[in-house]
C-alpha cells in the first residue's frame, strides 16, 4: 500500500470532488450504496405485465407442471447440464393477428450461432457454462397459424401445447425443449423447473417449456426463462426485499444473475433487446458447470484467491455445518471484463466486487445484501452463520483480469487482518472503487473506521461524472488506489 503526507492525499482528494462536482449531472434520485439495487417495483414490470391473458387472476411467469402421471421430480439438485440442448423454435400466428414481428432469421439469429454480434441465446449460454453447454442443433419452424384467436383464455401449457403441434411434420424427439413464439402479447413464461411430460405429435416425451409473445422476446427474458427449463428457480436476497409487486419477499432480487435480474435497470441493448447478466456462482455450482470449487471448512481459517467468474470458473464453497444443502457462495465478479464470446454480459452491473450467496436446505439462493452487501470491498467483513467471517484482504484493479482475495475464519480466531486491512488510521480511507463502463463516472468508496477492528465501520459510496478521460481515471486509480487519509 502506498502512502503519502496528510495534505498531499486531501490536496488531492479535494481537487478531484472540484472537478467532478463541476461538471456532474444531476442524479433524478440518490444513488445505491454499495451496489444495491434500483428495481422497478410497479405492476407495470415486465415480469408481470398486465397485458392480455397475464392479467388473469393468479398469473404467475413459472407454472408448475401439470401432472401427467408418474411421480414428480425434484430439480433441487440436477445432474449436470452439458453438451448440445438444442430448442425447437417454434413461430405462431393468432387467426384474428396476422402480423410477424421479426423475420424467421430474426429468430434463427437470436436462439443458434448466427448472431453477427454473438450476444444471442446461444452465446450467452456458451458464455455463462465456459463452453460447457450450448443451444447448438436448435432449429426454427413456421410461422405457423394457431387453433385460436388471441382472446381465446387457456392455460399455458395447452398454449405451448397447441403451438408445438402446429409444426405437424417435426420429430421433437431431437429437442431439449420447445420454445413457443407469439406474434402478440398474450402470456410469457416457463413451466416446470426443469423438463415437462407431454405427447407431441404423438410422442410421448420430456421437453422445456417456455412461451415468449412479443413483450418478451429479447435475451433477457429468453435466458431466464430456459433456465427455468434447465432445472434453476428462481434467486433472492437475504434482506428479503419487495423488488417486485407480487413476489414472494427476497425473490427476483438478486441483479448479477439472470434467474433474478430480468430486464433491470442495469441491463443493455443486445442484437435482440434486453441482455441478461450472466449466472452466480450457486446455480453454476448446481448446472454442473463448476464441477471442482474450493471448499473451505471456518475451522481453518485460510486465504484463497478468486479469478474474475466472467473468464474463469473460481468459485469457494464455505460449508455452514447444519446440513450439507446449507452453505456459502464466494465468487468475485468484475463487469469490465468479457466472456467467451467477447459480450460483456455484465457491463452496466456494480463493481467490480465481492458477492456472497446462501444456498439453502429449502433449495434456494440469496444473494448476502445485508452486512455490508452485496457487493463486498477491500477490508470489508461478512460475518454470517455460526460466527463465520469472509473479509476481502485484497482487490486488483478494475482493468485488471488478477485474482481478488479473501480470508475465510471464524470471528475470534485470533488470525490478524494482513496489511491494509490492519491499519487504524485517524479519520478514515478513501478509494476509487470502479469505473462505470463510459469512462467518465467514478465510483468513490469512503470507508470511516470507528475501531481498530475492520469489524466495526461505516462506509459509503458516492459517485461523482466528470468528462475525465481513461488514461486520467487509470493515473487517478493507480495514485490513490486505498490511500489513507488523515
Amino acid at each position: 500500500m502506498k502512502r503519502t503526507s496528510g495534505s498531499r492525499i486531501i490536496a488531492l482528494f479535494s481537487l478531484l470532488l472540484a472537478v467532478t462536482t463541476a461538471a456532474c449531472s444531476t442524479p433524478t434520485g440518490p444513488a445505491p450504496a454499495n451496489g444495491s439495487r434500483a428495481f422497478n417495483t410497479s405492476p407495470a414490470h415486465r415480469d408481470l405485465q398486465t397485458s392480455g391473458d397475464q392479467s388473469r387472476p393468479g398469473w404467475t411467469e413459472v407454472e408448475p407442471a401439470p401432472h401427467l402421471g408418474g411421480p414428480p421430480t425434484s430439480f433441487r439438485h440436477l445432474a449436470p447440464v452439458t453438451g448440445n440442448k438444442p430448442w425447437a423454435v417454434v413461430l405462431c400466428k393468432f387467426p384474428d393477428k396476422p402480423d410477424e414481428p421479426h423475420s424467421v432469421q430474426w429468430y434463427q439469429d437470436f436462439v443458434t450461432h448466427s448472431a453477427p454480434k454473438r450476444d444471442g441465446l446461444w452465446d450467452f449460454w456458451h458464455d455463462v457454462s465456459y463452453g460447457k453447454m450450448d443451444l447448438t442443433g436448435s432449429q426454427v419452424f413456421g410461422w405457423n397459424t394457431l387453433p385460436h384467436n388471441s382472446t381465446y383464455s387457456e392455460s399455458r401449457f395447452a398454449l405451448w401445447s397447441d403451438c408445438a403441434s402446429t409444426a405437424t411434420n417435426v420429430n421433437f424427439g431431437r429437442f431439449y425443449g420447445v420454445l413457443a413464439i407469439l406474434n402478440a402479447k398474450k402470456d410469457s413464461g416457463a413451466i416446470g423447473p426443469g423438463p415437462v411430460s407431454a405427447i407431441l405429435n404423438g410422442n410421448h416425451g420430456a421437453w422445456g417449456v417456455v412461451v415468449l409473445d412479443t413483450g418478451a422476446q429479447d435475451v433477457g427474458w429468453g435466458a431466464h426463462e430456459m433456465g427455468h427449463a434447465f432445472g434453476l428457480n428462481h434467486n433472492y436476497d437475504t434482506g428479503l426485499s419487495q423488488c417486485i409487486v407480487g413476489a414472494a419477499p427476497g425473490e427476483y432480487c438478486d441483479q448479477y444473475d439472470a434467474m433474478a435480474y430480468e430486464n433491470g435497470a442495469n441491463a443493455f441493448q443486445t442484437s435482440f433487446g434486453n441482455s441478461a447478466p450472466g449466472l452466480t456462482a450457486p446455480n453454476l455450482l448446481k448446472l454442473g458447470w463448476i464441477p471442482n470449487p474450493t471448499v473451505v471448512t471456518p475451522n481453518a481459517p485460510q486465504d484463497v484467491g478468486l479469478a474474475p467468474l466472467e473468464q474463469a470458473p473460481s468459485i469457494v464453497q464455505v460449508p455452514i455445518g447444519d446440513s450439507p444443502q446449507h452453505y456459502y457462495t464466494i465468487e468475485y465478479r468484475n463487469p469490465n471484463l468479457a466472456y467467451a464470446s467477447g459480450t460483456t454480459w455484465g457491463k452496466l452491473l456494480p463493481g467490480p466486487g465481492v458477492l456472497i450467496h446462501e444456498a439453502r436446505a429449502n433449495g434456494l439462493f440469496y444473494l448476502v445484501d445485508t452486512g455490508g452487501g452485496p457487493n463486498f470491498q477491500l477490508c470489508q467483513s461478512f460475518v454470517g452463520i455460526n460466527n463465520i467471517r469472509i473479509t476481502v484482504i485484497s482487490m486488483p484493479s478494475p482493468w485488471s483480469a488478477s485474482k481478488a482475495v479473501v480470508r475465510i475464519g471464524y470471528v475470534g480466531d485470533g488470525i490478524p487482518d494482513p496489511a491494509p486491512c490492519n491499519t487504524q488510521p485517524s479519520a478514515g480511507r478513501v478509494a476509487v472503487r470502479s469505473i462505470e463502463p463510459d469512462r467518465q463516472t467514478l465510483n468513490l468508496h469512503w470507508l470511516l473506521l470507528t475501531q481498530a477492528s475492520a469489524e466495526h465501520r461505516r462506509s459509503k459510496t458516492l459517485k461523482y461524472r466528470a468528462p475525465l478521460e481513461e488514461a486520467a481515471i487509470r493515473a487517478f486509480w493507480n495514485n490513490s488506489h486505498a490511500l489513507d487519509v488523515y
